[in-house]
C-alpha cells in the first residue's frame, strides 16, 4: 500500500524535469535541422537555461507550502474536519497568490533588467533572453498553482490522476516543441511557449478534476486570483518606474533592476494592506504568522459561507440549499463573496448594499428595522454570556475542555432566563395577594 502512494508521488515530481531534458533534446535537434549554426543553438540553449533558472528561483518559495499542507490536509480529512480541511486548502491557495502573482508580473515587466543583471547580455543576446523571460515569467503562476493543486489532490489520496494530467500535458509540450522550434520566425522561443502551454494546460485539468472529485471543492481560482489587483498596481509602478530610469539616462544595471524592484516591492505590500488581500488565517501558514498578523492588525475575516456550509453538512443537506431564508449579519459580514454566494442560493443577507446607494433605491425601512432589532437582541445575548456567564472568560486549552466550558455558560445563561420567568411570576403573584403594594423585581 505504502508503494502504491510513494510510486507516483515520486513520479509526479519527476515528470516535468523528465519532460524538460526531453523538450531541451528535441528543440536542439530542431534548431539544428533549420540551419542554425552549433555555436549559435549552444548560445539560445545557454540563454535558455539562465532564463529557466530564474524561472525556477520563485517555484522554490511555493514548494514549502505543498510540503506542510498535505500531512494538514490530510488529518484534517482523516478526523472528518471537512471544513477546516477545505480552509487549509484555500488558505494554502491564497498564499501561494500572494506569492506567485507579484513573481510573475515583475518577472514579465521587467525581464530586461533582470536578465541584463543577472546574465550580463547585451544586443541582440538581451533582446532574445527578454523574451524568454517574460514568456516564463507568466508561467511561473501557473506551475505555483499547478503545484497547490496536485498537493491537494494528493492529500485527497488521488495520487495517480495528477501523474496522468502531467502526462498528457507534457506530450503537449513535446509536440508543441517540435513543431514551433523549427520556425525561424520562433526558433528557440517555441521552448518556453510549449511550457506556458504545458502549465495551463495541467492547471486547467488539476482544477476541472478537483471540481468534479469532491462534494465540497475548495475554491482554488477565487483565492489565488485574490492579489490579481496588487500585482497589477505592482506592475504598472515598477514597469513605469524603469521607464523613467531610462528617460532619465541611467546607465547602471544595478539600479535599473533594484530600484523598479524595490518600488514594486513597497507598492504591492501597500496595496495588499490597503485592499485587505491578507487574512489572519493565512498568516497562520507563515513563520511568525501572529506576529505578522497582530503587526498588519488583521483579524478573522467572517465566513457566513463556510457558517452555512458547516450547519447544512452537519444535517446531512447538500450545500445547494439553504437552511434559511436570511441572515441577520453584521457589517463585517457583508463582503461580496458572502453577498454573492447567499444570493446564488436564496438567502436573504440583511443590511444595505455595498458601495454608494444607487439613484432612486428605495429601502425597505421596516424590514431594516426589524432584522435590526433581532440582530441586536442575539449580540445582547452574546454580550450578556461574555460579561455575566463566564464566556469572554474561556481559559481551557484543549478543544473538548473549551466546548465544556462554553457548554456550561449557555447552560448559566439559560438557567438566568429562567429564574427571571420565576421572578416575573412572583411578581405577578406578589402583585395578585397586595394589589396595594408596588413591587419591582430586579434581575
Amino acid at each position: 500500500a505504502l508503494l502504491l502512494i510513494a510510486i507516483p508521488i515520486t513520479l509526479g515530481s519527476a515528470c516535468l524535469q523528465i519532460i524538460t531534458a526531453l523538450a531541451s533534446k528535441i528543440y536542439m535537434g530542431r534548431l539544428l535541422a533549420s540551419g542554425i549554426s552549433q555555436r549559435s543553438a549552444d548560445t539560445m540553449r545557454g540563454i535558455h537555461v539562465m532564463t529557466q533558472t530564474i524561472f525556477n528561483m520563485p517555484c522554490a518559495f511555493i514548494t514549502p507550502i505543498t510540503v506542510s499542507i498535505i500531512p494538514a490536509i490530510t488529518a484534517q480529512l482523516t478526523t472528518g474536519d471537512h471544513a477546516d480541511a477545505r480552509k487549509t486548502e484555500e488558505s494554502a491557495a491564497r498564499i501561494t497568490g500572494l506569492i506567485a502573482i507579484p513573481c510573475a508580473i515583475g518577472l514579465a515587466v521587467l525581464a530586461r533588467p533582470i536578465t541584463a543583471l543577472l546574465g550580463g547580455y547585451t544586443g541582440e543576446k538581451l533582446d532574445l533572453a527578454a523574451r524568454l523571460m517574460t514568456i516564463l515569467g507568466i508561467c511561473v503562476f501557473f506551475n505555483a498553482v499547478v503545484l497547490v493543486t496536485t498537493a491537494i489532490m494528493q492529500a485527497h489520496g488521488n495520487v495517480i490522476l495528477p501523474v496522468v494530467n502531467m502526462a498528457l500535458a507534457g506530450g503537449i509540450r513535446l509536440l508543441s516543441v517540435y513543431i514551433l522550434a523549427r520556425n525561424p520566425k520562433i526558433g528557440i522561443v517555441g521552448a518556453p511557449i510549449s511550457n506556458l502551454m504545458c502549465y495551463v494546460l495541467i492547471f486547467l485539468l488539476n482544477l476541472l478534476s478537483i471540481h468534479h472529485l469532491y462534494n465540497d471543492a475548495p475554491q482554488i481560482l477565487p483565492n489565488v486570483l485574490r492579489p490579481l489587483l496588487s500585482g497589477l498596481l505592482m506592475g504598472a509602478c515598477a514597469y513605469g518606474c524603469y521607464q523613467a530610469m531610462l528617460t532619465a539616462h541611467i546607465g547602471s544595471r544595478l539600479l535599473l533592476c533594484a530600484v523598479p524592484v524595490s518600488v514594486g516591492a513597497i507598492v504591492y505590500l501597500a496595496a495588499v494592506i490597503f485592499l485587505k488581500v491578507l487574512r489572519k488565517e493565512d498568516c497562520m501558514l507563515l513563520p511568525k504568522g501572529e506576529k505578522i498578523a497582530r503587526w498588519l492588525h488583521l483579524e478573522n475575516e467572517v465566513d457566513t459561507i463556510s457558517i452555512n456550509r458547516s450547519y447544512k453538512i452537519s444535517r446531512g443537506l447538500p450545500f445547494q440549499k439553504a437552511p434559511c431564508s436570511r441572515v441577520l449579519a453584521d457589517k463585517i459580514y457583508r463582503n461580496r463573496e458572502n453577498l454573492r454566494c447567499c444570493k446564488e442560493r436564496g438567502i436573504r443577507l440583511s443590511g444595505p448594499a455595498l458601495g454608494r446607494p444607487k439613484k432612486g433605491e428605495e429601502r425597505n425601512k421596516v424590514q431594516d428595522y426589524q432584522d435590526e432589532c433581532e440582530r441586536v437582541e442575539v449580540e445582547r445575548k452574546f454580550s450578556l454570556g461574555k460579561r455575566k456567564c463566564g464566556m469572554g472568560l474561556v481559559t481551557a486549552k484543549l478543544e473538548d475542555t473549551t466546548a465544556h466550558v462554553a457548554a456550561l455558560s449557555i447552560l448559566l445563561l439559560n438557567l438566568r432566563k429562567i429564574q427571571y420567568a420565576f421572578l416575573q411570576f412572583l411578581d405577578w403573584l406578589l402583585g395578585f395577594l397586595q394589589p396595594c403594594e408596588k413591587l419591582r423585581v430586579v434581575q
